[in-house]
């Protein structure tokens, strides 16, 4: 249990100290990470790029752990990430979000990368949605999301679709409820 909890402080005596360790590769969930914090103000963030830093989970009262989806699979900075703190973790307040362009497929990703323990006691696990920006993209991943696109684009103007596929976008309604989650859970 953190700390504040601990000594009985609510959330109107004191703020909350959020981590929000993130592992971006085009810089969508970066993005998505300094717009959660935004949302999660006036509490004291610090945004920790997994790429770059380890931050020491214990120090903080929640942990937010974020990455992005390649080819079916987590950020190996996410899940080693998660994997090497899963005892402080399961000790801290945390949640989880991904960045990929098919939400309906989150629950999938984290089955696959995050023990059932951690899910399951976790505040909240959702979908920011994906970016598919042609210009963010470098060497194999830009001829991918080309490829996807001109699909989805061509599909869309089959007659015999029954419902238009969408160029994946972020979901600022998911950053919001997934900040209100936050919010909610001190």
């Amino acid at each position: 249990m953190p700390a504040a909890f601990a000594a009985g402080i609510h959330k109107e005596d004191s703020r909350m100290k959020i981590l929000i360790a993130y592992s971006s590769k085009s810089g969508t969930v970066k993005e998505c990470a300094e717009s959660l914090a935004e949302k999660l103000a006036p509490n004291e963030i610090t945004l920790a790029d997994l790429d770059s830093e380890c931050p020491d989970v214990a120090a903080f009262d929640i942990a937010v752990v974020g990455g992005y989806v390649r080819m079916g699979k987590l950020s190996k900075k996410m899940t080693r990430f998660i994997a090497d703190n899963e005892s402080i973790l399961r000790e801290t307040m945390h949640a989880f979000f991904l960045c990929c362009g098919l939400p309906e497929s989150t629950e999938y990703y984290f089955e696959k990368a995050v023990s059932r323990d951690l899910l399951n006691s976790s505040i909240s696990t959702v979908c920011f949605g994906g970016d598919l920006r042609v210009n963010k993209q470098k060497g194999f991943d830009k001829l991918v999301a080309k490829m996807i696109i001109r699909e989805i684009k061509n599909n869309n103007i089959e007659e015999d679709m029954n419902e238009e596929m969408a160029i994946p976008a972020v979901l600022p309604e998911n950053i919001s409820r997934f900040a209100d989650e936050i919010r909610h859970s001190f």
